[in-house]
C-alpha cells in the first residue's frame, strides 16, 4: 500500500516484481531474469517493488555444494544491479534479520510500519469499504476498529471478503453480519482475538 502511494505521489509507474518469475533452476537463468527486470525498469522509469524481499535478498551461505555457489553468484549479481539502478527500489519484508548485510548497507532508508491505533484502523475500514457496495447504516466503524487489532493488509483482506459476501447475498449491502463473518475468517488464520462487534 505504501509503495503504491509513494509511486502515485512521485508520478512513477509501480512495477511489483513477481518472485516466482525471478528464480530459475537452470544455471544463469535467474541472472537473466534479474537483468531483464532492471533493464525494463530503467527504460520505463519504474519504481521497483519487491514484496517478501527477504526471499531474494537473503543472507549468503557458506559454499557446501554447487547449489550454494550459484545461489551466492545470483546474490552478487543482484547486488551489482541494485547498485547500478538509478531509480527507486522498495523492499518489503516481515523478516528484516534474514537480509544479507551487503544488501542492508545499500538501503538508504529503513521504515518500520507499526500497527495502527484504533483511530487509524477506523479510518482504514472506512476507506477500504468506500465505493462499490453500500455499507449498512447500523455498521459502527469505531466498534469494527475495536473488534480486532489487524494490520492494514489484513483489514483490506477482511473488507474484500465482506464485499464478496455481500455480493453473494444478492442484496448488495455490506452488513454487520458480513463484516463479522469476514473478521472471523481473517482472525481464524492465526487465532487473532476478536472482541464483540
Amino acid at each position: 500500500m505504501a509503495a503504491s502511494v509513494l509511486a502515485a505521489e512521485l508520478g512513477l509507474p509501480l512495477f511489483k516484481v513477481d518472485l516466482s518469475q525471478v528464480f530459475d533452476k537452470y544455471i544463469g537463468e535467474t541472472e537473466k531474469h534479474i537483468e531483464e527486470i532492471f533493464r525494463t525498469a530503467r527504460r520505463n522509469r519504474y519504481l521497483l517493488f519487491f514484496d517478501e524481499a527477504d526471499a531474494l535478498f537473503a543472507k549468503r551461505t557458506a559454499v557446501k555444494d554447487s547449489h550454494d555457489r550459484y545461489a551466492n553468484v545470483s546474490a552478487a549479481f543482484l547486488l551489482q544491479r541494485m547498485e547500478e539502478y538509478d531509480g527507486m527500489l522498495i523492499l518489503a519484508t516481515n523478516l528484516k534479520d534474514h537480509f544479507d548485510d551487503a544488501f542492508v548497507r545499500r538501503i538508504r532508508f529503513a521504515v518500520k510500519f507499526r500497527n495502527l491505533d484504533r483511530a487509524g484502523r477506523e479510518r482504514l475500514w472506512r476507506t477500504v469499504l468506500e465505493g462499490g457496495l453500500p455499507v449498512s447504516r447500523d455498521v459502527d466503524f469505531g466498534a469494527l476498529a475495536e473488534a480486532a487489532e489487524l494490520s492494514p493488509a489484513r483489514i483490506s483482506e477482511a473488507a474484500h471478503v465482506a464485499k464478496l459476501l455481500a455480493a453473494c447475498d444478492g442484496n448488495g449491502i455490506i452488513t454487520k453480519d458480513h463484516l463479522r463473518e469476514a473478521l472471523e475468517l481473517e482472525a481464524g488464520k492465526d487465532e487473532t482475538v476478536i472482541r464483540r462487534f
